[in-house]
C-alpha cells in the first residue's frame, strides 16, 4: 500500500507526481530550465558536465513544445477577456454618457432622401460608391449621429437602436443591421432609377446604343458584381473610417 501512495517530488519545484514515468519525463526539461535561470548562459554551458544524450534532447523538445502550446492558449484566453471587457466598458460609457441622440440608427437611415445627383453617382462608378456618399451627407447634417466606433477596438461599431427588450440603448452592431440599411438604401435607389427610366424611356428604346447604356446603368443599381457579405464588411469598415474616435480623449480607458 505504501508504495501505491508514493509520490515522486520534482527537486527543482518541487510538483509531484504518482506515477514514475510522468516523473522522469519531467525532471529532466526542469533540471535544464532551473540550470538556465540561476546560471548565465555561458556560466551554464560550462557547467554542464556531459551534453543531453538524444532521449534527453526528445523529453526537452516535447516540453519546449508543450509550454508554448499552453502559453499560445492563454494568450488566445487572455485577449478574448480583453475584448469583452472593452466591449463592456464602451457600452457602457456610451450608455451613461450618449444618450442625447436624436433618432435610432433605424430612424436615422429610413429619413436619408437619395436625390438623382445620388442615382447619377451610380451611373458614373458603382452603388458602394453612391451609398458611402450618401451618408457621409447625412452623417455631415447632425452633431451627434447614432452610430460610433472608437481606435480601441478597430473596425467594430456601436449603434443606438431599440434592443430585444424594445428599449432603446447602445449596442454592439450586428450583420443584419448593416444589411438592413444596405437593403433600404439600394432599393431608394432602385426606385430612383425606375422614375429615370420612365423620364427617360423614349431615348432610351431609340438605338441600340441607349439599351446598351441601360442595361450597364440596371447593373450597377443591382451592384451584382460584388456579394452581399463582402458589400456589408466593406461598408463596415468605411463607416468606421468615417466615424473612429479615440475613447481616451473622452474616457479614462482602462
Amino acid at each position: 500500500m505504501k508504495s501505491q501512495n508514493r509520490l515522486y517530488k520534482c527537486i527543482y519545484c518541487a510538483r509531484s507526481y504518482k506515477l514514475k514515468d510522468n516523473y522522469e519525463k519531467h525532471v529532466k526539461p526542469c533540471e535544464f530550465f532551473h540550470k538556465s535561470q540561476l546560471q548565465s548562459q555561458d556560466d551554464f554551458c560550462l557547467s554542464v558536465e556531459t551534453l543531453p544524450n538524444q532521449r534527453e534532447m526528445f523529453e526537452l523538445m516535447k516540453s519546449l513544445a508543450l509550454k508554448c502550446s499552453e502559453l499560445e492558449k492563454e494568450v488566445v484566453h487572455l485577449k478574448q477577456i480583453v475584448n469583452v471587457r472593452q466591449k463592456k466598458q464602451i457600452l457602457e460609457w456610451l450608455n451613461a454618457n450618449r444618450t442625447g441622440v436624436l433618432s435610432t440608427f433605424t430612424e436615422w437611415y429610413m429619413d436619408i432622401e437619395v436625390t438623382m445627383e445620388d442615382l447619377e453617382k451610380v451611373f458614373q462608378y458603382d452603388l458602394d460608391s453612391s451609398i458611402q456618399n450618401i451618408l457621409q451627407r447625412k452623417i455631415n447634417q447632425v452633431k451627434c449621429v447614432p452610430i460610433c466606433g472608437f481606435s480601441q477596438k478597430t473596425n467594430h461599431l456601436y449603434i443606438f437602436d431599440m434592443t430585444d427588450e424594445n428599449v432603446n440603448r447602445w449596442k454592439n452592431v450586428a450583420t443584419p443591421d448593416i444589411d438592413k440599411m444596405i437593403f433600404y438604401m439600394s432599393r431608394k435607389i432602385m426606385q430612383k432609377f425606375l422614375v429615370w427610366q420612365k423620364e427617360n424611356q423614349e431615348e432610351l428604346s431609340a438605338s441600340q446604343q441607349s439599351k446598351d447604356r441601360e442595361i450597364i446603368y440596371m447593373m450597377k443599381v443591382n451592384g451584382s458584381k460584388i456579394t452581399d457579405e463582402k458589400r456589408n464588411s466593406e461598408m463596415k469598415k468605411w463607416l468606421f473610417s468615417k466615424l473612429e474616435e479615440n475613447m481616451d480623449m473622452l474616457y479614462e480607458f482602462v
